[in-house]
């Protein structure tokens, strides 16, 4: 029976309450890590409301500006280039300006070939960069040479020569002379009169464009170099890699920006490490100046803005997880407050009110409870009154009878006292009348004490141990046999233990009367299982084999001064109630005819309480 009964209960939490198994088991497992207090689940709704929207609005945010910081440093990347160009291409385009205004001079100045002589060779002098300076005529010859009694050349078949005697500017590609020097030849049209009459060639030094390379440096690892319109590096901080072909460099390179605007990209080296390329050109040379710079450093602020705004986001998410919690708990609150008064009212303690310390709605609901419980304490006392004015009726009505027949023995004393008879008559009636005044006025004291009890922790299978020794002998005096049940490990419930034996000495004793000699009594303890993020249950169960209770007074047994014995003022069965349910718990009884009736008091196990089922 006890596993039956156990069994009803749980089967009975969830039938068929969600019609697709799959639905139940998702809702099984969402319940299983769903937090049972309402605080925690106020505070996870406030913490994903608030820390989603940040995560969401933060990851956008850092996407976006690191979109914006990228195509920022990439043009400034790129201006840089473009910047660095400019630099180099007016070191470079200087030369072909001088030799220029030198040959216009001597264009409109007619001047003899020592004059031109006295022109290149200052010139040379002013600008160092000028290796050797030669006037040629439009046949080929020099006609005057900035270095002194150098030989003269023929320029005849030489292409800058005959570039310029065409009426072009000629600027030759970048060589290197005496194993460390960069050289290239430049070569201008002298026109007089509208006409060309010379050309006037100079071998330029290029160390100068080196240093303007060599000293352009981005962070720490950025640095420049120089194409020539052939691919090769004409200047690099590496001179090694001078006048060699750049086809690694070429292949971190993508498409150069038209018009002279520099093109900026990130591209991976044959090491697989990832550079920042800008390039731009250097007008009228098709030469690029190229700029590399590792990604790494180049983005090192965006990384360390992008750890800043993390840092700054989960910060606030811890916030925001705080101030939930907060604000969880202050908002339920209230509720826990109810729940305890409605607690206390479930255990008939009408004597505490709530707190009231708000003046909004809460305030307003906390307000309404205590004038709910005012009532219902109003309510208790005006039972109790309908209680003692039945109860003293019923005690009237006994005594009457009860008082005319001890007052009949006692007036009969006197005449029939000699009698041996009369006075062992006496002797019976009068005490057994004594007795019933005693035990009706103990059950009305009873009656108006169960409410006012302390409670403590105590082990309910020690307790139903303890009273079963006490009941055994007494029992045994019926003849009749009391088999004890209990389990073996700990289960702690919240009680008085003086109020908890009474209840199952009460029940054993309606058990003793309901129950034939050579018949059964079973006291056992079982455990019940509660709902989900309850502790469950302890059942102390009562059984007899004695005949069953007749449905129609099965209802009525447990009202106050229903009773189907000769003499009972029907209080025992009420008490029992009234201090179960002061104990949180429930009473129930189950009687059929040819199996005997049973009584279950189920007690609220403790939370940390064994579970032995």
């Amino acid at each position: 029976s006890r596993t039956a009964y156990s069994g009803g209960v749980a089967d009975g939490m969830y039938p068929g309450f969600f019609g697709d198994v799959s639905m139940k088991r998702w809702k099984q497992i969402l319940m299983s890590v769903w937090p049972q207090r309402i605080w925690q689940q106020i505070a996870v709704v406030l913490v994903f409301l608030a820390a989603v929207p940040l995560l969401v609005l933060g990851t956008v945010l850092i996407r976006t500006s690191q979109q914006a910081v990228r195509v920022s440093v990439l043009r400034d990347h790129g201006e840089l280039a473009l910047r660095a160009a400019g630099q180099v291409n007016e070191f470079v385009q200087k030369p072909t300006e001088l030799l220029g205004t030198v040959a216009s001079i001597i264009g409109v100045s007619h001047t003899s070939p020592w004059q031109q002589e006295t022109a290149i060779v200052e010139l040379s002098l002013r600008y160092p960069m000028f290796r050797r300076i030669a006037s040629v005529d439009l046949k080929g010859a020099e006609v005057a040479v900035s270095r002194l009694g150098s030989p003269h050349r023929n320029w005849s078949q030489e292409t800058a020569f005959l570039r310029a005697r065409s009426g072009e500017r000629f600027m030759s590609p970048v060589r290197i002379v005496g194993g460390d020097t960069p050289v290239m030849t430049v070569a201008v049209p002298v026109i007089s009169m509208g006409e060309i009459a010379g050309v006037l060639a100079a071998e330029v030094d290029l160390r100068g464009m080196w240093s303007i390379v060599d000293s352009i440096r981005v962070g720490q690892t950025g640095y420049a170099c120089l194409l020539d319109n052939a691919g090769s590096v004409i200047a690099h901080p590496d001179k090694k890699m001078v006048m060699g072909h750049a086809g690694a460099i070429q292949s971190m390179l993508g498409p150069t920006g038209s018009h002279g605007e520099p093109s900026s990209r990130e591209s991976q080296d044959e090491h697989g490490s990832r550079w920042l390329v800008s390039d731009a050109s250097l007008p009228g040379t098709g030469w690029s100046m190229v700029i590399f710079q590792s990604a790494n450093e180049a983005y090192a602020f965006s990384r360390t803005m992008m750890a800043q705004a993390w840092i700054f986001i989960l910060l606030s998410i811890v916030v925001a997880f705080l101030t939930s919690m907060a604000l969880a708990r202050f908002m339920s609150r209230p509720l826990n407050m109810l729940l305890e008064g409605a607690r206390r009212i479930s255990r008939k303690d009408f004597e505490s009110p709530l707190p009231i310390d708000r003046h909004d709605e809460i305030g307003q609901i906390l307000g309404s409870f205590n004038a709910m419980t005012g009532q219902l304490k109003k309510a208790q006392q005006e039972e109790k009154l309908s209680v003692i004015g039945r109860a003293a009726t019923s005690i009237v009505h006994e005594l009457k009878n009860s008082l005319v027949l001890v007052d009949t023995y006692m007036q009969l004393l006197s005449v029939r006292g000699h009698q041996k008879e009369f006075m062992q008559e006496f002797v019976q009636v009068v005490p057994r009348e004594l007795r019933a005044w005693k035990g009706m006025l103990q059950n009305m004291v009873d009656y108006a004490r169960v409410y006012r009890f302390g409670m403590e922790p105590l082990e309910v299978n020690s307790l139903v141990r303890d009273v079963a020794i006490l009941a055994k002998a007494r029992i045994g005096q019926h003849d009749i046999d009391l088999a004890v049940e209990t389990l073996q490990a700990q289960h702690v419930v919240r009680g008085n233990a003086e109020k908890l034996r009474q209840v199952i000495l009460n029940l054993l004793t309606n058990a003793v009367e309901s129950t034939p000699p050579q018949g059964t009594i079973r006291l056992a303890t079982a455990m019940v299982a509660g709902p989900q993020g309850h502790a469950g249950w302890v059942a102390v169960c009562v059984d007899n084999t004695g005949p069953a209770i007749p449905p129609d007074k099965l209802g009525k047994i447990f009202e106050p001064f229903f009773t189907t014995k000769d003499g009972g003022l029907g209080l025992g069965l009420p008490i029992c109630r009234e201090i179960v349910e002061r104990h949180g718990g429930f009473i129930r009884v189950v009687s059929r005819d040819g199996e005997g009736t049973s009584f279950r008091v189920n007690l609220p196990l403790e939370k940390g309480s064994t579970d032995d089922r």
